[in-house]
């Protein structure tokens, strides 16, 4: 009996060694297991991580890139503007010099005013301005009695087109008068400007909002003159 009981004490002992050991292996595992995950975890984070600079890095590079792409095609196309620019005026003045003899001791009359007024109203009509050909101020046929020669910006005044439009009357009769003013309301109509797009092609904002402000006090004192013709 004593060596049946103490058979069963090592059969129990055996017992919970065997099942301590079998705990302390499970938890041995779950440790390894954790450890694992958390180096799985971690090494996911450090990829993320990187590869999220990486995106980083690749997206200021694009736009760095971007940026100095715009930068050289802006100020090519500003190049491109005021070459174009430049060269629309001096055909203008050279149509100026070669048509009407213009100098400055030309004597500029009232007469000339007007028959220039008409040829360069028809080739304004008719140019289609473009980034190649941009409008320029002396491109556009402003109805004022100044010589060309000596014409300013600030020169385009409501009472200065009336005057204009009074002594073209006087000039060149009733009949082809009635014509000239609607064909002058017709041009200078800000929706005819915006459908042309003439604008546009005047890259300098302060410049372009200058002519297009001159441009409407133009139109504006052409409207009453234009309603009176239709009325007489």
């Amino acid at each position: 009996m004593r060596k049946l009981k103490e058979l069963r004490e090592q059969e129990e002992a055996d017992r919970r060694e065997s099942e301590e050991r079998a705990r302390r292996e499970e938890e041995a595992d779950n440790l390894r297991r954790l450890e694992a995950a958390r180096f799985v975890r971690a090494e996911l984070e450090r990829q993320a991580r990187e590869e999220a600079e990486r995106l980083e890095r690749a997206k200021k590079e694009h736009a760095e890139g971007n940026k100095r792409e715009l930068e050289e095609l802006e100020a090519r196309r500003q190049r491109i503007y005021e070459e174009a620019s430049a060269e629309e005026q001096q055909r203008c003045r050279q149509r100026d010099f070669a048509r009407w003899n213009l100098h400055k001791f030309t004597l500029w009359t009232k007469k000339r005013s007007v028959e220039r007024f008409v040829a360069v109203s028809t080739e304004f009509d008719k140019t289609q301005f473009c980034e190649t050909q941009p409008l320029t101020f002396e491109s556009i046929p402003w109805p004022v009695l100044h010589s060309p020669l000596h014409l300013k910006l600030e020169d385009i005044e409501w009472h200065a087109v009336e005057e204009f439009f009074r002594m073209a009357r006087m000039v060149i009769g009733e009949v082809e008068y009635k014509t000239m003013i609607v064909k002058a309301h017709r041009g200078f109509h800000p929706d005819k400007w915006r459908s042309r797009g003439i604008l546009k092609t005047v890259l300098d904002e302060e410049m372009r909002k200058q002519w297009e402000e001159a441009g409407n006090v133009v139109a504006q004192a052409i409207t009453p003159l234009w309603l009176a013709s239709k009325a007489r």
